[in-house]
């Protein structure tokens, strides 16, 4: 009688084990899971950042538009993907880009100007101002970098091997 109490003992704790186990591996690919949603949707935002920037001096006015648009969405969706500090960094990228979009298209117009020099020296003034923008896309990705970053090992293999810790949010 006493062995079979143990066999069985020992048959339960093994069941135990292996649920256990599957468990955990279960709740690692639903971590896994939302990680990788979470870097899609942040990599949109990226993307339409990215899009808006080669947009803003390479597009006829209705693609800038429409990736203005594109990125004014994809600021409102970064306050829940993001720190607080980035949509407020967005929204001055924004504002810039806009800034200088809106100076370009009133430089095409000759009768908003009282005359020439005034007209000629506003756009002496966009191309700095567009190469200060086009130097701050650096500073953009690097602003992206702590979130679009993935650890997609299982939790078996980062017990035996920890990540290194890096600035992730």
């Amino acid at each position: 009688m006493v062995s079979l109490s143990v066999a069985l003992g020992l048959i339960a704790l093994i069941v135990s084990a292996a649920a256990m186990f599957v468990s955990l591996t279960q709740a690692d690919i639903a971590r896994i899971k939302l990680r990788y949603d979470l870097f899609d949707r942040r990599f949109r935002v990226f993307e339409a950042y990215y899009e808006l920037v080669r947009a803003a001096f390479s597009s006829p006015d209705d693609a800038f538009e429409g990736r203005m648009t594109a990125a004014v969405v994809a600021r409102a969706q970064s306050h829940f993907l993001f720190a607080p500090d980035m949509p407020v960094f967005l929204e001055t990228f924004d504002k810039e880009v806009f800034r200088i979009d809106a100076q370009r298209k009133l430089c095409r117009d000759a009768s908003a100007w009282n005359t020439p020099q005034e007209r000629a020296e506003a756009a002496s003034k966009i191309g700095p101002d567009a190469l200060k923008l086009m130097n701050s896309f650096p500073v953009m990705v690097e602003r992206f970098a702590p979130y679009l970053h993935l650890d997609d090992r299982p939790w078996w293999v980062r017990l035996r091997h920890p990540a290194k810790p890096t600035a992730r949010p």
